[in-house]
């Protein structure tokens, strides 16, 4: 990710820092549960999946909203993906 792209919000925005977050998170998740690296890296990438593509819609001009969120969802989407 660092090399193809960016973990600032400032350049892709919420998604890159969130969206990274999470495919951390799911990975840790399946790598605590006794997963394999490849488990481990299929759930990372069901999490890139997952939030690609996300708009960045403000609320009332306010831009930490959706971001506080997104960071919710992405917490538990860590989980759900490390799951599957």
């Amino acid at each position: 990710l660092d090399r193809r792209s960016t973990f600032a919000a400032e350049v892709c925005g919420c998604q890159v820092e969130i969206g990274a977050a999470g495919a951390m998170g799911a990975a840790a998740v399946v790598e605590a549960a006794g997963g394999t690296a490849l488990q481990a890296c299929d759930a990372a990438a069901t999490v890139f999946q997952n939030i690609m593509g996300s708009v960045c819609d403000l609320v009332q001009g306010i831009v930490e909203i959706p971001c506080h969120s997104r960071n919710a969802a992405l917490a538990s989407m860590a989980f759900l993906c490390a799951d599957m």
